[in-house]
């Protein structure tokens, strides 16, 4: 049984672009719904670890859409990444995988031509810092874990350059 990390992007750019991904979006939620599985969205072929689960809290307005969704033992910005380029959209991605400390952040934006994505991460020392003892107790924080520090930590963190793969298709 995996661990579940927990995930949260948003995607801004052209209304068209964002109202294109969105109807996928939909498409997919609804297809999950039908087989109770993860899906990869529209159809993206990957290894398993691409596949969406649970995808909920679907919000948008102009310029930006966003979601969350579960995805199993860690993020996966490459597939994300492939979403944007597809759309020709920029996104910021946040996500937790407490069982194993996996917190951080994604940036992904396009300069002219070219797409970037960057990640920001805390120390495993900054993620200790932000565990209470048990002997703090807490009442507003009862998992034992302090998550505005960690954010602190997060946007505080350089911002450090990934490899991705390129797409060159593009669906909007």
């Amino acid at each position: 049984m995996p661990n579940w990390c927990w995930n949260t992007v948003e995607f801004t750019g052209e209304e068209k672009n964002l109202n294109n991904l969105s109807k996928l979006l939909d498409k997919t939620i609804k297809m999950q719904e039908i087989t109770g599985n993860g899906e990869l969205l529209f159809g993206l072929e990957g290894s398993i670890d691409g596949y969406m689960f649970n995808i909920n809290n679907v919000d948008s307005d102009e310029g930006w859409l966003n979601f969350s969704f579960e995805s199993k033992w860690s993020p996966i910005p490459n597939d994300i990444v492939r979403i944007a380029e597809l759309f020709n959209l920029q996104f910021t991605y946040e996500f937790e995988e407490s069982g194993n400390g996996i917190y951080g952040k994604y940036t992904f934006e396009i300069i002219g031509d070219e797409g970037n994505l960057y990640e920001q991460s805390p120390t495993e020392e900054q993620i200790n810092e932000c565990r209470f003892q048990e002997e703090d107790d807490d009442e507003d924080c009862p998992s034992g874990f302090d998550y505005e520090k960690l954010e602190g930590f997060i946007e505080s963190a350089s911002m450090e350059s990934c490899q991705i793969t390129r797409v060159n298709e593009k669906a909007a």
